[in-house]
């Protein structure tokens, strides 16, 4: 079977070509095995840079986490960090709202479990939501995107907004568990 650690250095693969990643990191109390931090900046001008038509600043912050013994506490445990500390200090950075041209932010979390996992935990998963909208959304909107692998039962799971990224972490099983051509 697959560790966290193993699994984990396999994922930062596809991560590290466009995030800037730290291991481990400090989340307040909570250790993550990784944090990565990824910012795109788009504009749009005519004939010189000062005269601008727009501009917007895209985010995305990746939490990964190990859960030895996954449980929906740990679940509503990061939920909680997420709407006290995530959402208020990375992306409004301490303000009322985000920053001029700030369009999009993702909070991607991403739990890694070698144990069994509880149905309730993959229900915890599921529900999981934070959305906020900005300034009926003219200074753009922030979304929680949730992910569990499951090593053991070789699944991914996630919540709504998470399921675009359920294919990549599929990939990365499946590539992980393929052993190596001599």
């Amino acid at each position: 079977m697959l560790t966290c650690e193993e699994y984990l250095d396999a994922v930062l693969k596809y991560y590290q070509s466009t995030f800037d990643i730290e291991r481990p990191y400090m989340l307040e109390s909570e250790e993550c095995l990784a944090y990565g931090h990824f910012y795109s900046h788009s504009e749009k001008y005519v004939l010189t840079r000062s005269a601008k038509m727009w501009e917007a600043n895209s985010f995305e912050h990746a939490f990964f986490f190990q859960c030895p013994v996954p449980g929906a506490e740990m679940v509503e445990r990061v939920r909680e960090l997420a709407e006290r500390h995530v959402e208020p200090q990375m992306v409004r950075g301490g303000n009322a709202l985000p920053e001029k041209n700030h369009m999009y932010t993702y909070l991607t979390f991403v739990f890694l479990s070698e144990g069994a996992v509880t149905p309730e935990t993959v229900k915890a998963v599921k529900k999981f939501k934070l959305t906020r909208n900005y300034l009926f959304s003219i200074r753009g909107w922030c979304e929680a995107r949730t992910v569990l692998v499951d090593l053991a039962s070789q699944r991914v799971y996630a919540n709504a907004k998470g399921k675009p990224l359920v294919p990549v972490f599929e990939k990365v099983l499946k590539k992980s568990q393929t052993p190596a051509r001599v």
